[in-house]
């Protein structure tokens, strides 16, 4: 073995520097503006990387379901087109129960909807702790939040 730096050592240790240089700097510097649309196919990303997005208002996450803010009371049919003109939906009942567990408790409608002898009524989940859903007649005010799943 030489003791001695040759021209093969410092051209070695010269690339090994440009190398590393060259993949920092690519990953300091280039960001998802910089790729052109439809330019990636599936083998260049893994998915198990990808984070799901939580959709328009729904900002907020509980488990597996994004939700919005608590909205003013409305009947039910008006909470359930105010939803889906936002492109959300009425949650179902589990929904309800983690959309409280996140914010605490409250009572919300939910989209299960149960028909009575008198008249149909909706079931409303009234607290974080609670198994039982109650039912409620639709003409009722009742809070609601809007929910979608991540996409």
């Amino acid at each position: 073995m030489c003791r001695h730096l040759t021209y093969a050592n410092a051209s070695a240790t010269l690339a090994l520097f440009v190398a590393l240089g060259g993949i920092g700097y690519a990953a300091a510097t280039i960001t998802g503006n910089d790729v052109v649309d439809n330019s990636l196919t599936g083998r260049d990303v893994n998915e198990r990387t990808l984070e799901r997005v939580c959709p328009g208002t729904a900002r907020r996450r509980a488990g597996d379901v994004c939700y919005g803010r608590l909205r003013q009371a409305a009947d039910w049919n008006s909470a359930l087109d105010r939803c889906q003109a936002s492109g959300l939906r009425l949650p179902s009942i589990a929904e309800g129960f983690l959309v409280l567990r996140g914010e605490g408790n409250g009572e919300l409608w939910t989209d299960e909807v149960i028909d009575g002898q008198l008249q149909s009524a909706a079931l409303v989940v009234r607290d974080k702790a609670g198994t039982d859903p109650t039912g409620e007649l639709l003409t009722n005010a009742r809070p609601y939040r809007c929910v979608a799943s991540p996409r």
